[in-house]
């Protein structure tokens, strides 16, 4: 009943796409934290749910996902039942940092092998798509944008000197959908 609570006093906040995740997490996660009272709730039932959402069989950002969405519910119910904080402790380390460490791999395309990349697209700029394709992969390389990000863009955010992202381009359910940048940060 919490979580049904939280999602009614924050629905204006949350983002269609966030609300999606929400019910996700509802229907496939929440059942793994016992159903109690939320001051009823201890530091070791937190801990259990993590240790049975690990042993799933899905990606530590799914997993960080669905931790930041429970550390919001216990944040909103230490709020709203005055509980001081006591539940959120045993969520604040996040899955990556319990990884193993592996061998370190790039994380980009070192410039150089970017373009050669893009070398098979420099003679055939002016057929086709080419260029919409070498401008897209440009715009992505040398910028960090967000695929979405990218996908909102229109001509009037593009000037000379930057690019302006304000908004983001995803699909639910089928239907195309323009929101706002997905943080204050991404502006």
């Amino acid at each position: 009943s919490l979580f049904d609570e939280y999602i009614k006093n924050t629905k204006g906040q949350l983002k269609e796409s966030s609300l999606k995740h929400y019910n996700v997490f509802k229907t496939n996660y929440l059942a793994l934290i016992p159903n109690k009272k939320i001051m009823d709730i201890t530091i070791k039932d937190i801990q259990t749910w993590k240790n049975k959402l690990f042993d799933r069989s899905i990606s530590s950002s799914v997993i960080n996902r669905h931790k930041n969405i429970m550390l919001q519910l216990l944040k909103y119910g230490n709020q709203m039942y005055d509980l001081q904080g006591r539940l959120q402790i045993p969520l604040l380390e996040s899955h990556k940092d319990n990884a193993p460490i592996v061998e370190s791999k790039l994380k980009y395309i070192p410039p150089k092998d970017f373009e050669l990349l893009l070398k098979p697209y420099e003679g055939l700029l002016d057929i086709g798509n080419n260029l919409y394709y070498y401008t897209i992969f440009k715009i992505l390389y040398n910028t960090g944008l967000r695929i979405g990000e990218l996908a909102a863009l229109t001509l009037d955010d593009i000037t000379d000197t930057y690019i302006n992202i304000n908004k983001d381009y995803i699909r639910i359910n089928g239907k195309d959908i323009i929101q706002a940048a997905k943080s204050k940060n991404s502006i």
